[in-house]
């Protein structure tokens, strides 16, 4: 088949693709050839400022992929891409609940019968970025799945492992 004006069928792309998607996607529109036939290749970057959304008569909506359809991405998954744009995850907001308030009885047990010890207060102490700088560029590569867990967190579930040996 190939296209009878490349370059302007191109343009014709990069406008549209400017025009109604917010925030612009990082895309590279480069012709080719194959077959003898002049073509146009398309390629879209992931981006960090999700969610993207279609715009156009009038109407703003996200679609997500499934398979080999789009479909308009359900509000859970608006959430989620909204967080991700942030550099969020759900885990690593604020509650509007009190800590205080709550006994975290079941969980002390559970842990009391895994590990053997009483869940100590300051587990759930939260912890803090070291380097925010590092913490932004591991969160954008995808590397960090909750920013500010701590060392010492891990550190203590592994001393608390039934198979741990101090020359570990």
């Amino acid at each position: 088949m190939g296209l009878a004006d490349a370059q302007a069928d191109a343009e014709a792309i990069s406008r549209l693709i400017k025009e109604r998607i917010s925030p612009y996607p990082n895309f590279i529109l480069a012709p080719g050839r194959e077959k003898g036939k002049d073509i146009l290749v398309l390629s879209i970057s992931s981006g960090h400022s999700t969610p993207y959304y279609y715009k156009a008569d009038g109407v703003m909506e996200a679609y997500i992929r499934i398979g080999n359809e789009s479909v308009i991405a359900p509000s859970y998954v608006l959430n989620q891409l909204l967080l991700k744009g942030m550099n969020h995850t759900f885990d690593a907001l604020v509650s509007e609940y009190d800590f205080t308030d709550y006994a975290f009885s079941k969980l002390r047990e559970r842990y009391k019968a895994w590990t053997g010890n009483s869940m100590e207060e300051k587990l759930f102490d939260s912890s803090t970025r070291r380097n925010p700088v590092l913490a932004d560029i591991f969160g954008r590569l995808g590397y960090m799945e909750r920013q500010g867990s701590g060392f010492r967190k891990i550190t203590e579930a592994y001393h608390a492992a039934y198979n741990y040996r101090n020359e570990l």
